[in-house]
């Protein structure tokens, strides 16, 4: 299966999509997913806007209104998580996931979907120690405290998938697993990020949960963004040596930028037709009564303290599901628009009518065919009256309680020299400065960014990920647990310096493939110098300063 994959999409859909076209125009395939690592920004109006966590200035409509209204429509089947700057009032409409558009499906706080014998899973937002802890206490209007808070990863979601007992193919967060960065080329990395340094070092870039889950679930891939650099590494598991996770992270959507990557995953023949998950589906019923909407920690039950610790879906509980949804999980096309859509000339930031938790179908449906709690129910939206959210506190109190965390299954040892306690990651430091962490504009100048996307040429650079994977896979058959550790790392590094052997951060040199099982293409798009010759285009890649 052809799978695309982009970092951070800062709202530009069209963009995106013009450059899979490309792509595969020249290359003579058909790209049967799209998968979006965050930062996704599903505004549909100017309300939407203020409920993005952007400066002002920041805060432009880009193009996912046109497919909110369908104007336009998604040309391939998109798969999302959210990251730190989304228009959050939308994307909490669907905390179970759901569709944004037609054919552009939100796999919500966490969520597991199938796609074409493909097995997908996801986690939503980023990791902060003082908020991880607490319930999904935040709704709209939010104070300048819950506009952030709101997208900061929580327990109950990380504990929902530690539950998963069957085989995870992708996994998509917005933020790194913690520790990834020493299974790849470090150095590298810290001469594209020279201020990474103080937290490679002391083992604290990226997030503790999202590397539990890495080194639980063991997918056989796992994408992230957020960082804004691209970074190939493939992780051997010390547990089970047959187990290897191939991560990337790509970088966000500019010029110049290593921003989407293809892939040729293997998948089983089958129609590539979304279906929800019936061991998840098991799992969020199993874990409702766990479910809170309020600011007080969550205590959730580990082996020390509660008889029932272990929620994985039982055999008994999955034919349940499965017999309430009459055995076909096929996601219905039930897109059904719940708010005004921003029209053609409006302003970004006109006015628009007050924030409201809204009560969207596709979740009500859900809730009541598994019997879950509805986050907004008794709220506004999808034909019912407006209200306040059940149980939800005011905004006004800025009480910041922090509790033990979530019990873990993790071998420390398998991430070296792991913390003990996870600070919380930078949420801007780390991405850059704010005119860096935007959506892109003609009018910000600083951004190098124009409006026409005929002005980007597709470039094919090395491929990094396809020689990690095989070089590690000839080191890792040395004998001993330590010894194949180390000799994946180092394979990665070598693997990773002689495949990016260039002159600039984006010089392309196109290198032949290492026999590996699964081959990737990544490409970059830029502002360049693009001569034309007989019998095709070459393109002179920028050096990107």
């Amino acid at each position: 299966m052809k799978v695309a994959v982009v970092g951070c999409l800062h709202g530009e859909l069209d963009r995106v999509y013009a450059t899979i076209r490309d792509l595969e125009a020249e290359g003579g395939f058909t790209v049967d997913l799209l998968l979006c690592c965050g930062d996704f920004q599903a505004a549909r109006n100017a309300a939407d806007l203020r409920c993005m966590a952007v400066p002002p200035k920041h805060r432009r409509m880009c193009d996912f209104w046109q497919y909110y209204n369908e104007t336009k429509k998604a040309p391939i089947l998109t798969i999302v998580v959210g990251g730190n700057h989304e228009a959050s009032n939308y994307m909490q409409e669907l905390p179970y996931g759901g569709w944004l558009a037609p054919n552009i499906w939100y796999l919500g706080y966490a969520g597991v979907v199938n796609f074409g014998g493909l097995r997908i899973g996801g986690l939503s937002g980023i990791f902060k120690q003082h908020d991880y802890v607490l319930g999904h206490f935040e709704h709209p209007p939010y104070d300048d405290s819950s506009l952030r808070s709101v997208y900061h990863l929580r327990s109950i979601d990380v504990f929902r998938l530690r539950q998963l007992q069957a085989p995870i193919d992708v996994m998509l967060s917005h933020d790194w697993p913690r520790g990834v960065y020493r299974y790849g080329d470090t150095d590298g990395l810290l001469r594209q990020k020279s201020f990474f340094r103080d937290e490679v070092e002391s083992n604290q870039l990226g997030s503790r949960p999202t590397e539990e889950l890495l080194v639980r679930l063991k997918p056989k891939y796992w994408f992230s963004a957020h960082l804004h650099c691209k970074f190939a590494a493939v992780i051997q598991h010390r547990d089970d040596f047959r187990s290897v996770t191939k991560f990337l992270a790509l970088d966000k959507v500019l010029p110049g930028r290593d921003f989407l990557q293809i892939l040729d995953i293997d998948a089983p023949p089958g129609d590539k037709v979304l279906k929800l998950d019936a061991e998840w589906l098991t799992v969020l019923r199993s874990t409702n009564e766990l479910m809170s909407l309020t600011r007080a920690p969550v205590m959730l039950p580990t082996r020390a303290t509660h008889a029932k610790h272990d929620y994985s879906a039982t055999p008994e509980a999955l034919r349940a599901t499965l017999e309430q949804f009459d055995g076909d999980l096929t996601v219905p096309e039930n897109f059904e628009r719940t708010a005004p859509t921003h029209r053609e000339g409006q302003a970004d930031n006109s006015a628009s009518g007050p924030l409201i938790p809204i009560n969207n179908p596709q979740t009500e449906l859900l809730c009541a065919m598994c019997d879950l709690l509805n986050p907004n129910a008794g709220a506004g939206g999808g034909g019912g009256a407006a209200g306040d959210l059940l149980n939800a506190p005011s905004d006004d109190d800025d009480s910041n309680d922090d509790d033990n965390d979530v019990d873990s299954d993790v071998d420390e040892a398998q991430m070296a020299d792991a913390a003990t306690a996870a600070t919380a990651n930078q949420e801007e430091i780390a991405i850059g400065d704010l005119s860096d962490d935007s959506c892109s504009s003609s009018s910000d100048e600083d951004d190098g960014v124009g409006n026409d996307i005929e002005e980007y040429s597709p470039v094919k650079v090395s491929q990094q990920l396809a020689a990690a994977e095989a070089a590690a896979e000839t080191a890792t058959k040395t004998a001993g647990e330590t010894a194949a550790e180390t000799a994946t790392k180092t394979a990665g590094e070598t693997a990773a310096e002689t495949a990016t052997k260039t002159a600039g951060e984006t010089a392309a040199e196109t290198t032949s493939e290492p026999a590996a099982e699964t081959a990737t293409k990544t490409v970059t798009t830029s502002v360049e110098n693009v001569s034309q010759q007989e019998g095709g285009t070459t393109v002179e890649t920028a050096v990107d300063n």
